[in-house]
């Protein structure tokens, strides 16, 4: 987490690939989805917009077959901050409200803003959609049945591809 936080994102990947390899041996799942979010908020800040997809979409086909709203959150909001630079805006704002009434209805954080730092996917959908226009799509996600919003989520390709 250090290296993440430092900004060395290549040398933070390689120690993680470690513990996602103790991880896999261990047969600890959850701990191997969780890591899906530090991947993918590696490959994001690297500016790998496939990469940082492919584990987003491997984490939340964890998260979502165990219901985990914890998990759930992370996911989806980093996939919303992933389309929000590399894909569909719109889409993007939508998955943000999806996230944000996830995590007010189950009190869970946001840890790719809370703990890797990522940029606030609310805040992001503003600065390029302008407030009314966020606010809408943000109304529509959160109105969206978040198993609805997995599914299109697991069913994309990588955005920029």
């Amino acid at each position: 987490m250090a290296y993440f936080l430092t900004g060395e994102f290549t040398h933070a990947l390689e120690l993680e690939d470690v513990n996602l390899a103790a991880f896999r041996a261990a047969k600890s799942d959850y701990q191997i989805a969780d890591s899906m979010t530090f991947h993918a908020g590696a490959f994001y800040r690297l500016g790998d917009a496939a990469s940082s997809w492919e584990y987003v979409i491997e984490g939340l086909r964890w998260f979502s077959e165990h219901d985990n709203a914890s998990g759930l959150a992370r996911a989806i909001g980093m996939a919303a901050i992933v389309l929000l630079d590399y894909g569909d805006v719109e889409l993007g704002a939508r998955v943000t409200g999806a996230t944000m009434q996830l995590v007010r209805e189950k009190s869970v954080l946001l840890a790719p803003v809370k703990v890797l730092h990522l940029p606030d996917p609310t805040e992001t959908s503003i600065t390029k959609l302008g407030q009314a226009r966020a606010q809408v799509l943000f109304d529509e996600g959160a109105a969206t049945p978040l198993e609805l919003v997995t599914e299109r989520l697991l069913a994309m390709p990588a955005p920029g591809g």
